[in-house]
Protein backbone atom coordinates (compact mmCIF):
# COMPACT_ATOMS: atom_id res chain seq x y z
CA UNK A 1 0.00 0.00 0.00
CA UNK A 2 1.72 3.66 -0.67
CA UNK A 3 0.68 6.62 0.40
CA UNK A 4 1.16 10.54 -0.72
CA UNK A 5 3.84 11.73 1.47
CA UNK A 6 3.08 15.23 2.81
CA UNK A 7 4.15 17.48 5.58
CA UNK A 8 3.25 17.39 9.41
CA UNK A 9 0.68 19.42 9.97
CA UNK A 10 1.18 22.10 13.15
CA UNK A 11 -2.30 21.65 15.61
CA UNK A 12 -2.76 24.74 18.07
CA UNK A 13 -0.31 27.36 18.88
CA UNK A 14 2.03 25.50 20.64
CA UNK A 15 3.40 24.04 17.35
CA UNK A 16 1.86 19.87 18.05
CA UNK A 17 2.27 18.14 14.64
CA UNK A 18 0.26 15.19 13.70
CA UNK A 19 1.56 13.27 10.98
CA UNK A 20 -0.83 13.80 8.13
CA UNK A 21 0.35 11.70 5.62
CA UNK A 22 1.36 8.08 5.31
CA UNK A 23 -0.86 7.28 7.88
CA UNK A 24 -1.68 3.58 8.40
CA UNK A 25 -4.78 3.62 10.71
CA UNK A 26 -6.57 6.12 8.61
CA UNK A 27 -7.63 8.32 11.90
CA UNK A 28 -5.41 11.00 11.72
CA UNK A 29 -8.62 13.38 11.60
CA UNK A 30 -9.94 11.59 14.82
CA UNK A 31 -6.28 12.09 16.70
CA UNK A 32 -6.51 15.79 15.42
CA UNK A 33 -9.78 16.11 16.92
CA UNK A 34 -8.91 14.58 19.79
CA UNK A 35 -5.75 17.12 20.14
CA UNK A 36 -7.79 19.84 19.63
CA UNK A 37 -10.22 19.12 22.21
CA UNK A 38 -7.02 18.50 24.73
CA UNK A 39 -5.71 21.83 23.50
CA UNK A 40 -8.88 23.57 24.89
CA UNK A 41 -9.13 22.21 27.93
CA UNK A 42 -5.96 23.11 28.75
CA UNK A 43 -6.21 26.70 27.63
CA UNK A 44 -9.13 27.05 30.28
CA UNK A 45 -5.48 26.73 33.00
CA UNK A 46 -3.40 28.84 31.14
CA UNK A 47 -5.98 31.61 31.42
CA UNK A 48 -6.77 30.80 35.03
CA UNK A 49 -2.58 31.07 35.91
CA UNK A 50 -2.30 34.40 34.01
CA UNK A 51 -5.27 35.74 36.03
CA UNK A 52 -4.15 34.21 39.21
CA UNK A 53 -0.41 34.62 39.31
CA UNK A 54 0.07 37.52 36.67
CA UNK A 55 -1.07 41.70 37.63
CA UNK A 56 -4.28 40.81 37.86
CA UNK A 57 -4.89 39.41 41.12
CA UNK A 58 -1.30 38.61 41.79
CA UNK A 59 -2.30 36.04 44.42
CA UNK A 60 1.02 35.51 45.60
CA UNK A 61 2.33 38.73 46.25
CA UNK A 62 5.30 38.98 44.05
CA UNK A 63 5.12 42.48 43.43
CA UNK A 64 5.75 45.06 46.12
CA UNK A 65 2.12 47.01 45.42
CA UNK A 66 -0.71 43.68 45.41
CA UNK A 67 -4.23 44.72 46.55
CA UNK A 68 -3.88 42.50 49.62
CA UNK A 69 -8.12 41.38 48.46
CA UNK A 70 -6.83 39.77 45.29
CA UNK A 71 -4.05 37.69 46.97
CA UNK A 72 -4.17 34.61 49.20
CA UNK A 73 -5.27 35.25 52.77
CA UNK A 74 -1.65 33.54 53.77
CA UNK A 75 0.84 35.32 55.87
CA UNK A 76 3.87 33.48 54.42
CA UNK A 77 4.76 33.33 50.84
CA UNK A 78 5.12 29.20 51.28
CA UNK A 79 1.44 29.23 52.18
CA UNK A 80 0.54 30.90 49.51
CA UNK A 81 2.16 29.01 47.55
CA UNK A 82 0.98 25.82 48.94
CA UNK A 83 -2.69 27.33 48.35
CA UNK A 84 -2.16 28.10 44.65
CA UNK A 85 -0.45 24.92 43.95
CA UNK A 86 -4.09 23.29 45.45
CA UNK A 87 -6.12 25.12 43.17
CA UNK A 88 -3.71 24.75 40.42
CA UNK A 89 -3.57 20.65 40.73
CA UNK A 90 -7.76 21.04 40.70
CA UNK A 91 -7.66 23.43 37.47
CA UNK A 92 -6.09 20.52 35.94
CA UNK A 93 -7.88 17.65 36.73
CA UNK A 94 -11.22 19.43 35.87
CA UNK A 95 -9.82 20.73 32.78
CA UNK A 96 -7.60 17.44 31.29
CA UNK A 97 -9.58 14.40 32.90
CA UNK A 98 -13.00 16.10 33.53
CA UNK A 99 -15.17 16.36 35.87
CA UNK A 100 -15.51 12.96 37.39
CA UNK A 101 -17.74 12.00 40.12
CA UNK A 102 -18.73 8.89 42.21
CA UNK A 103 -21.30 8.46 40.06
CA UNK A 104 -19.07 8.34 36.90
CA UNK A 105 -18.88 5.23 34.99
CA UNK A 106 -15.39 5.54 33.39
CA UNK A 107 -15.54 1.67 31.95
CA UNK A 108 -19.35 2.47 30.61
CA UNK A 109 -17.89 5.32 28.55
CA UNK A 110 -19.49 8.03 30.68
CA UNK A 111 -16.56 10.14 29.85
CA UNK A 112 -15.26 13.00 27.51
CA UNK A 113 -12.79 11.32 25.36
CA UNK A 114 -15.07 8.10 24.83
CA UNK A 115 -16.29 10.16 21.82
CA UNK A 116 -13.07 9.93 19.95
CA UNK A 117 -12.72 5.92 21.53
CA UNK A 118 -15.62 5.15 19.62
CA UNK A 119 -14.84 6.91 16.16
CA UNK A 120 -11.67 4.72 15.85
CA UNK A 121 -13.12 1.78 16.74
CA UNK A 122 -15.52 2.36 14.12
CA UNK A 123 -12.74 3.38 11.77
CA UNK A 124 -10.60 -0.20 12.63
CA UNK A 125 -13.77 -2.26 12.04
CA UNK A 126 -14.49 -0.69 8.73
CA UNK A 127 -11.28 -0.66 7.42
CA UNK A 128 -10.47 -4.64 8.70
CA UNK A 129 -13.44 -5.25 6.91
CA UNK A 130 -12.34 -3.34 4.31
CA UNK A 131 -9.14 -5.63 3.81
CA UNK A 132 -10.92 -8.83 4.08
CA UNK A 133 -13.04 -8.01 1.47
CA UNK A 134 -10.07 -6.67 -0.75
CA UNK A 135 -8.70 -10.24 -0.29
CA UNK A 136 -11.88 -11.89 -1.38
CA UNK A 137 -13.53 -13.12 1.30
CA UNK A 138 -17.46 -12.79 1.41
CA UNK A 139 -18.37 -10.52 3.95
CA UNK A 140 -21.05 -8.44 4.49
CA UNK A 141 -19.63 -5.08 5.73
CA UNK A 142 -21.21 -4.43 9.93
CA UNK A 143 -23.71 -1.19 10.75
CA UNK A 144 -21.29 1.01 12.94
CA UNK A 145 -23.44 1.77 15.84
CA UNK A 146 -24.37 -1.65 16.26
CA UNK A 147 -20.78 -2.78 15.90
CA UNK A 148 -20.02 -0.73 19.17
CA UNK A 149 -23.19 -2.86 20.96
CA UNK A 150 -21.44 -5.96 20.32
CA UNK A 151 -20.21 -7.91 23.71
CA UNK A 152 -16.63 -8.05 22.72
CA UNK A 153 -16.78 -4.45 21.47
CA UNK A 154 -17.91 -3.11 24.61
CA UNK A 155 -15.37 -5.23 26.59
CA UNK A 156 -12.59 -4.09 24.84
CA UNK A 157 -13.61 -0.28 24.33
CA UNK A 158 -14.15 -0.41 28.72
CA UNK A 159 -10.71 -1.34 28.23
CA UNK A 160 -9.33 1.35 26.71
CA UNK A 161 -11.64 4.02 28.12
CA UNK A 162 -10.74 2.90 31.57
CA UNK A 163 -6.82 3.09 30.06
CA UNK A 164 -7.28 6.54 28.67
CA UNK A 165 -8.24 7.92 31.55
CA UNK A 166 -5.90 6.60 33.83
CA UNK A 167 -3.42 8.42 31.30
CA UNK A 168 -5.07 11.61 31.80
CA UNK A 169 -5.00 11.13 35.76
CA UNK A 170 -1.10 10.82 35.30
CA UNK A 171 -0.71 13.62 32.86
CA UNK A 172 -3.11 15.75 35.35
CA UNK A 173 -0.81 14.83 38.69
CA UNK A 174 2.85 14.72 36.30
CA UNK A 175 1.90 18.26 35.25
CA UNK A 176 1.11 19.81 38.71
CA UNK A 177 4.31 18.34 40.04
CA UNK A 178 6.32 20.18 36.61
CA UNK A 179 4.13 23.27 37.64
CA UNK A 180 5.20 23.58 41.48
CA UNK A 181 8.43 22.92 40.41
CA UNK A 182 8.63 25.61 38.13
CA UNK A 183 7.02 27.67 40.58
CA UNK A 184 9.14 27.97 43.71
CA UNK A 185 12.06 27.92 41.43
CA UNK A 186 10.29 31.06 40.16
CA UNK A 187 10.09 32.13 43.58
CA UNK A 188 13.37 31.88 44.79
CA UNK A 189 14.33 33.75 41.33
CA UNK A 190 12.24 36.78 42.37
CA UNK A 191 10.43 36.47 39.08
CA UNK A 192 7.66 38.99 38.93
CA UNK A 193 4.13 38.23 38.45
CA UNK A 194 4.02 38.65 34.29
CA UNK A 195 7.17 36.52 34.11
CA UNK A 196 5.46 33.94 36.45
CA UNK A 197 2.74 33.28 34.53
CA UNK A 198 4.53 33.19 31.74
CA UNK A 199 6.90 30.40 32.88
CA UNK A 200 4.37 28.50 34.33
CA UNK A 201 2.39 28.45 30.97
CA UNK A 202 5.80 27.45 28.88
CA UNK A 203 5.71 24.94 31.19
CA UNK A 204 2.25 24.12 30.18
CA UNK A 205 2.74 24.30 25.84
CA UNK A 206 6.31 21.43 26.42
CA UNK A 207 3.19 19.43 28.21
CA UNK A 208 1.24 19.87 25.26
CA UNK A 209 4.00 19.35 23.10
CA UNK A 210 5.03 15.96 24.48
CA UNK A 211 2.30 14.07 26.56
CA UNK A 212 -1.17 15.07 25.59
CA UNK A 213 -0.20 14.64 21.74
CA UNK A 214 0.98 11.31 22.26
CA UNK A 215 -2.32 10.51 24.67
CA UNK A 216 -4.13 11.26 20.68
CA UNK A 217 -2.10 9.44 18.93
CA UNK A 218 -1.72 6.21 21.33
CA UNK A 219 -5.43 6.09 22.38
CA UNK A 220 -7.00 6.83 19.33
CA UNK A 221 -4.61 3.96 17.27
CA UNK A 222 -5.20 1.14 19.99
CA UNK A 223 -8.83 1.76 19.73
CA UNK A 224 -8.31 1.40 15.85
CA UNK A 225 -6.16 -1.75 16.50
CA UNK A 226 -8.24 -3.78 18.84
CA UNK A 227 -11.23 -3.12 16.55
CA UNK A 228 -9.29 -4.53 13.80
CA UNK A 229 -8.16 -7.75 15.93
CA UNK A 230 -12.23 -8.17 16.52
CA UNK A 231 -13.05 -8.10 13.24
CA UNK A 232 -10.09 -10.65 12.11
CA UNK A 233 -11.22 -12.80 15.34
CA UNK A 234 -14.44 -12.72 14.45
CA UNK A 235 -14.49 -14.40 10.69
CA UNK A 236 -13.45 -17.65 9.70
CA UNK A 237 -10.01 -18.84 12.07
CA UNK A 238 -8.56 -21.19 9.31
CA UNK A 239 -8.54 -17.94 6.96
CA UNK A 240 -7.92 -15.01 9.51
CA UNK A 241 -5.51 -16.58 11.81
CA UNK A 242 -2.99 -14.32 11.83
CA UNK A 243 -1.67 -10.87 11.31
CA UNK A 244 1.25 -8.78 10.62
CA UNK A 245 1.72 -5.15 11.20
CA UNK A 246 1.45 -2.40 8.37
CA UNK A 247 3.91 0.44 9.33
CA UNK A 248 3.83 4.09 7.74
CA UNK A 249 7.05 3.29 5.76
CA UNK A 250 8.50 6.56 6.54
CA UNK A 251 11.47 7.55 7.74
CA UNK A 252 9.33 8.20 11.09
CA UNK A 253 8.82 4.46 11.94
CA UNK A 254 10.69 3.90 15.14
CA UNK A 255 13.18 0.69 14.57
CA UNK A 256 11.39 -1.65 16.41
CA UNK A 257 8.78 -1.51 14.47
CA UNK A 258 10.43 -1.42 11.14
CA UNK A 259 12.28 -4.86 12.44
CA UNK A 260 8.43 -6.10 13.02
CA UNK A 261 7.11 -5.50 9.73
CA UNK A 262 5.71 -7.93 7.76
CA UNK A 263 6.72 -10.55 10.39
CA UNK A 264 3.64 -12.58 10.83
CA UNK A 265 1.81 -13.67 14.19
CA UNK A 266 -1.19 -15.73 15.72
CA UNK A 267 -3.64 -13.04 16.62
CA UNK A 268 -3.42 -14.49 20.08
CA UNK A 269 0.34 -13.69 19.69
CA UNK A 270 0.14 -9.89 18.82
CA UNK A 271 -2.73 -9.72 21.47
CA UNK A 272 0.28 -11.13 24.35
CA UNK A 273 3.41 -11.24 23.29
CA UNK A 274 5.26 -8.71 25.06
CA UNK A 275 9.43 -8.40 24.65
CA UNK A 276 11.94 -5.69 26.10
CA UNK A 277 13.97 -3.62 23.08
CA UNK A 278 16.99 -2.07 24.51
CA UNK A 279 15.66 -2.12 28.65
CA UNK A 280 12.58 -0.90 27.44
CA UNK A 281 9.18 -3.21 27.26
CA UNK A 282 7.25 -3.63 23.89
CA UNK A 283 3.64 -4.98 23.39
CA UNK A 284 4.09 -6.75 19.42
CA UNK A 285 0.84 -5.23 18.73
CA UNK A 286 -0.34 -2.07 18.42
CA UNK A 287 0.42 0.26 19.93
CA UNK A 288 3.77 -1.31 20.34
CA UNK A 289 4.70 2.07 22.30
CA UNK A 290 3.52 5.70 22.97
CA UNK A 291 2.85 7.42 19.58
CA UNK A 292 2.67 4.17 17.48
CA UNK A 293 1.47 4.66 14.01
CA UNK A 294 0.97 0.95 12.71
CA UNK A 295 -2.11 -0.78 11.63
CA UNK A 296 -2.70 -4.64 12.00
CA UNK A 297 -3.66 -6.60 8.34
CA UNK A 298 -4.68 -10.12 8.24
CA UNK A 299 -2.40 -12.34 6.75
CA UNK A 300 -4.85 -14.53 4.72
CA UNK A 301 -4.51 -18.06 4.20
CA UNK A 302 -1.32 -18.72 6.91
CA UNK A 303 -1.33 -21.86 8.46
CA UNK A 304 0.63 -22.38 12.09
CA UNK A 305 2.57 -24.96 10.43
CA UNK A 306 4.39 -22.40 8.00
CA UNK A 307 5.10 -19.96 11.30
CA UNK A 308 8.97 -20.88 12.36
CA UNK A 309 8.59 -20.72 16.42
CA UNK A 310 8.23 -17.28 17.88
CA UNK A 311 12.09 -16.46 19.01
CA UNK A 312 12.92 -17.24 15.45
CA UNK A 313 10.25 -14.68 14.09
CA UNK A 314 11.21 -12.22 16.22
CA UNK A 315 14.77 -10.49 15.24
CA UNK A 316 17.22 -10.23 17.96
CA UNK A 317 18.04 -7.12 17.70
CA UNK A 318 16.22 -3.37 15.99
CA UNK A 319 18.54 -0.54 15.70
CA UNK A 320 21.48 -2.06 17.22
CA UNK A 321 19.20 -2.54 20.57
CA UNK A 322 18.58 -6.64 21.74
CA UNK A 323 15.21 -7.88 21.57
CA UNK A 324 14.53 -10.23 24.35
CA UNK A 325 10.80 -12.30 24.83
CA UNK A 326 9.29 -11.08 27.96
CA UNK A 327 6.27 -13.44 28.13
CA UNK A 328 3.74 -14.92 25.17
Amino acid sequence: MAWTPTGNESVGHTGVTLTKGRDPSNTHEIQKALLRELQRRLREVRGAIRRTVGYENDALRLSSNVDDTEAYDFPTQDARVQAFIRELRSWLREAIVGDVTATTQIRSGDHWISEYVDSAYQVGAQAAEGRLMQAGLGIEASDPEDLLRRPVAQRQLADIYARAFENLQGVADDAAQQLRETLTGGVAKGLNPRDMAAALNKELDSIERSRLSTIARTEVVRSHSQAALNVYQSNDASVVSHTERLTSADASVCAFCRALGDVPFTLSEFQSVAVSWGGQPHQIGIPAHPGCRCSPVPAIGLDDDDLAPLDERIPNSAGGKPITILST
